[in-house]
C-alpha cells in the first residue's frame, strides 16, 4: 500500500514539474518571439531613420539653390525656357526622373493626388526628366492628374538632392529658387502626407478658402 502512495505521489509531483517546465518553455518561447519583435521593430525604425537622416542632408544641402535656365518640353513638344513659361507665382514642383524606382514614383503622385484640392492645381507642376521626349508622353498619357507637367529633356537641375535618384518636392518661388525641399519615404506612413498638408495650409490655404463659394447668412 505505501510502494503504491509513494508511487502516486512521485508521478503527481513529476506531473506537476513537467507541467511547470512545459508552462516555463512556452513562456521562454513567448518571450524570445516578443524580444525578436521588439528587435525588428527596433532595426525597422533604425532603417526609416537612417533615410530620414540621409535625406534631410541633402535636402539641406538644395535649400535655397537657384534653378538654371532650363527649357522646357510639354507633351506637345512645344518649347519654353522656365522664366519665360512659369507664371510669376509660387508653385509646389514635383520633380520625376527616369532614374527613380516605380514604386517611389508612384508614393508620390499618389501622395499629391491627396493633396491637389487642398494646394489647387493651378499652384502644381511636375517636372520630369525623361530624355527620350516619347516616353515623357506616354507618362503624359497615364497621368490622372489635372496638373501641368514638362519634361526637361535630360537637363540637370544642380541639386544635390538628384544625387538620391529618388521623386522629391520642392517649392519653386518666383526667382527660381527651391524652398522647402522634401524627399518623399515611401517606407514611413504618413511622411509624405504630413509634408504636403503643412506646405498646402501654410502657402495656399487662404488662397483655396477664398475660392470658396460664400454661404448665406441666415436672415
Amino acid at each position: 500500500m505505501k510502494t503504491t502512495y509513494w508511487i502516486l505521489a512521485v508521478t503527481l509531483i513529476l506531473v506537476i514539474l513537467n507541467l511547470i517546465l512545459i508552462k516555463n518553455i512556452v513562456s521562454l518561447r513567448e518571450y524570445n518571439t516578443e524580444m525578436n519583435n521588439e528587435l525588428k521593430k527596433a532595426k525597422d525604425w533604425n532603417q526609416k531613420l537612417d533615410i530620414i537622416r540621409i535625406n534631410k542632408v541633402y535636402e539641406e544641402k538644395s535649400e535655397d539653390l537657384q534653378l538654371p535656365q532650363l527649357f522646357l518640353l510639354d507633351a506637345a513638344s512645344n518649347f519654353f525656357f522656365i522664366d519665360k513659361k512659369l507664371p510669376s507665382q509660387k508653385h509646389l514642383v514635383l520633380y520625376i526622373s527616369e532614374s527613380n524606382c516605380e514604386d517611389c514614383i508612384r508614393h508620390a503622385l499618389d501622395g499629391l493626388r491627396n493633396y491637389t484640392k487642398d494646394i489647387g492645381i493651378q499652384n502644381i507642376i511636375i517636372l520630369t526628366n525623361y530624355v527620350n521626349q516619347r516616353h515623357y508622353q506616354a507618362f503624359q498619357r497615364t497621368l490622372d492628374l489635372q496638373v501641368i507637367s514638362y519634361n526637361v529633356n535630360g537637363q540637370k537641375l544642380n541639386l544635390p538632392v538628384e544625387i538620391l535618384h529618388k521623386p522629391f518636392f520642392f517649392i519653386l518661388d518666383t526667382d527660381l529658387s527651391c524652398r522647402q525641399v522634401f524627399l518623399p519615404a515611401k517606407e514611413i506612413e504618413d511622411y509624405t502626407a504630413r509634408y504636403l498638408r503643412d506646405i498646402s495650409k501654410q502657402h495656399w490655404k487662404k488662397e483655396n478658402q477664398s475660392d470658396q463659394p460664400l454661404q448665406k447668412q441666415a436672415s
